[in-house]
């Protein structure tokens, strides 16, 4: 009886095919839960990513712009739309000061110099002059997001002043004129970039704060997903807003300089 009693029971214990399903199944629930979470973060670490062969060739059969711009552009809507309040907030702050002191137009437009060459060269300047102004939103913006708030604000306050001025001498249909038909699509560029350098500016201030931390997963996770976002906004800036900002500029000398003659 006393033998009977000491020798283990082995009908409950797993066998070495269960651990191995065990194992098994653990290792699927946890690779499987952290991709998720990281692909729901928008990025994963390194060392976790899935290692794929590049193909070039391959990469460009299989590209969709439609798709690209799907997948590339959410992340900035929130941004964009904080930039946007702003500079409707600065356009409504410049308008009453114009209307309060009409000479602030003279006093902010005095020393700028607009060309007064052929249709081309206006073209030309119009359109370097945009894209410089993107370039530095971009790809200058990420410093703790300064620039792009400051560069609204002040484009904001200027708009307002000149829409104050065109209305009081011109009338409210020039100055829709004038400023409809191109500015329909510069505008949205304007603020898309201005989003676009305030979420990478975000992206780096969080990234030294990590650092300064001293929490190296989580720099290296933000190193991770500041690069890809910083790519994917100059993928951005040359496929999407210079093409349309070389639009906007053929619309605002081609187009609104013939509407303005004709009906003004």
């Amino acid at each position: 009886m006393d033998e009977e009693r000491k020798q283990p029971d082995l009908k409950d214990e797993p066998s070495g095919s269960d651990f191995t399903e065990a194992d098994e199944s653990l290792t699927d629930y946890d690779v499987a839960d952290d991709f998720t979470d990281f692909e729901e973060l928008g990025f994963l670490p390194p060392a976790a990513a899935p290692k794929q062969k590049y193909s070039f060739q391959e990469s460009v059969k299989n590209f969709s712009y439609p798709r690209w711009l799907k997948s590339v552009l959410p992340p900035y809507f929130k941004p964009a739309l904080w930039m946007t309040a702003l500079f409707f907030a600065m356009t409504a702050a410049g308008y009453v000061a114009g209307s309060y002191d009409p000479e602030i137009f003279d006093f902010l437009f005095s020393s700028f110099d607009f060309p007064d060459g052929s249709s081309f060269e206006t073209f030309l300047y119009i359109f370097f002059n945009n894209a410089g102004v993107l370039f530095m939103l971009i790809f200058f913006g990420f410093i703790l997001s300064i620039l792009p708030v400051l560069i609204i604000i002040s484009n904001g306050f200027l708009i307002g002043v000149v829409s104050e001025a065109t209305i009081r001498q011109l009338g409210l249909p020039f100055l829709l004129t004038g400023l409809l038909p191109h500015g329909i699509i510069e505008l949205p560029m304007i603020l898309l970039g201005a989003g676009i350098g305030f979420r990478l500016g975000a992206l780096f201030a969080r990234l030294l704060f990590n650092i300064i931390r001293g929490d190296s997963d989580a720099c290296c996770l933000m190193v991770y997903q500041f690069k890809k976002e910083f790519l994917n906004a100059a993928g951005l800036y040359f496929l999407f807003i210079l093409p349309l900002l070389l639009v906007a500029a053929i619309i605002e000398v081609y187009v609104t300089g013939t509407l303005l003659s004709t009906f003004f």
